[in-house]
Parts: C-alpha cells; structure tokens; sequence
C-alpha cells in the first residue's frame, strides 16, 4: 500500500484484504460491521472471522425476539 493510500478511508473489506496482503497473520475484521452483509463482506476479503457487538443497537434476537438475546 502506498503512504498516499494510507490517508484514505477504506471500507472494511479493502482494510480487510491490504492487511491480509501486507502480513501474513489471521485477521478478524470489527467495527463498521452492522448487518449480515457486512459480515459476508468482510469474510470474502479474507478475515477469519468478525465481531458483530450483541447490543440494543444490533437488534433483536431472531430465535427469542428479545434484544441482543437477553
């Protein structure tokens, strides 16, 4: 990645894959990930997995219809 690029702001999954390109370590992509989308998008780019916050926010549990599973 060029030191131009590194001003930039990336989407999650072009952060996902320049970090994946730049070492060759595991990554786990956070934050800016709201809805499965997001996840798909993330894991296509290369992470290994996510975090996706069980929060108000994040809505309702599907199975229980209670937020974030409570």
């Amino acid at each position: 990645m060029q030191a131009s690029t590194l001003c930039q702001p990336l989407q999650l999954p072009d952060l996902v894959a320049a970090v994946r390109h730049a070492l060759a370590l595991p990554v786990i992509a956070a934050g800016g990930i709201a809805i499965a989308a997001d996840v798909k998008a993330a894991l296509r780019s290369g992470a290994v997995g996510t975090v996706l916050p069980r929060s108000q926010e994040s809505g309702p549990d599907r199975s229980s219809g209670r937020c974030c599973g409570l």
